[in-house]
């Protein structure tokens, strides 16, 4: 039986200007698996069905968590 992968995808931003933050890293707590913001602020990053905790950082910025389950393709937007 093959494990189901679900991706987790959204932009990350300033939370006061809404500017999006290029190059911002997006990863599981627990694995380390991640992926970086791209010229647009968006971010992708696909993980088997399961509970995730994400962190986001980006120099400058407080790292943020954000929690997830993981059932569906789903979207979060991450605003530092």
């Amino acid at each position: 039986m093959f494990a189901q992968n679900f991706t987790v995808s959204g932009f990350v931003e300033d939370s006061k200007s809404g500017e999006k933050l290029i190059g911002a890293n997006i990863y599981d707590q627990s694995t380390y698996r991640g992926t970086t913001s791209n010229v647009y602020g968006f971010y992708s990053l696909t993980l088997p069905k399961g509970e995730y905790t994400l962190i986001s950082s980006f120099v400058g910025y407080e790292p943020l968590l954000a929690s997830v389950s993981l059932s569906s393709d789903t979207t979060i937007n991450l605003s530092m």
